[in-house]
């Protein structure tokens, strides 16, 4: 029994050091990404930046695309751990990740179709696909991948706080994070729907 009791515990160790390894990975792709994306996407012209900066896109793109892994790895490596103590929610927590990270990707392929459209010739309606692109990417990373993730987060935090597998204080403040992040998607995500580079130009 001591012996089997020192294993799942080395396994538990293991499990944290790369839950930790993959959230400190996570949280500094998800500060580089915007850095990287956003003087593009936010530009006035943003066509024209696309078209100056292709080597910035293309990182930015290998930044969301890793950020997707990202966000598909960390439940995978967590399940076994959460499953043993409650299937629904540790499933619940690996498909809204999974989720996710689809929704990483649409924005990452936003981002391909934007460099793309950047690379040919200026013409008519050219604005307007680059701000139709823009807002797709918008949408599926900042409201829908950010809403997966709250409700994942949401499901890690009741199994830790009614298993004691992390300090209550630690499970208190991750609910309370993900219910002010909650609140601030609604105050938010009419104003991301609303933003177009039209009336960005027409200012």
């Amino acid at each position: 029994m001591r012996g089997t009791a020192a294993i799942e515990l080395a396994a538990s160790r293991r499990t944290a050091l790369v839950v930790g390894i993959l959230l400190i990975v996570g949280v500094a792709l998800g500060v580089a990404t915007p850095a990287v994306l956003s003087p593009i996407l936010n530009a006035h012209d943003r066509l024209g930046a696309a078209r100056a900066h292709p080597t910035r896109m293309e990182w930015g793109v290998l930044l969301q695309v890793l950020t997707a892994i990202g966000a598909i790895a960390i439940p995978v490596v967590m399940y076994p751990m959460l499953s043993i103590r409650n299937v629904a929610l540790a499933t619940a927590a690996v498909v809204f990740r999974v989720l996710e990270a689809m929704f990483y990707g649409v924005s990452a392929l936003s981002s391909c179709a934007l460099l793309r459209i950047g690379a040919d010739a200026v013409g008519a309606g050219k604005h307007e696909a680059a701000d139709a692109v823009v807002a797709v990417g918008n949408a599926s990373n900042f409201i829908l991948g950010v809403w997966s993730f709250c409700i994942a987060a949401t499901a890690y935090y009741v199994v830790f706080a009614r298993y004691c597998l992390v300090p209550r204080w630690m499970t208190t403040w991750g609910l309370v994070g993900v219910a002010g992040g909650s609140t601030g998607l609604l105050a938010c995500d009419s104003r991301l729907l609303r933003d177009s580079g039209a009336e960005r130009r027409a200012a």
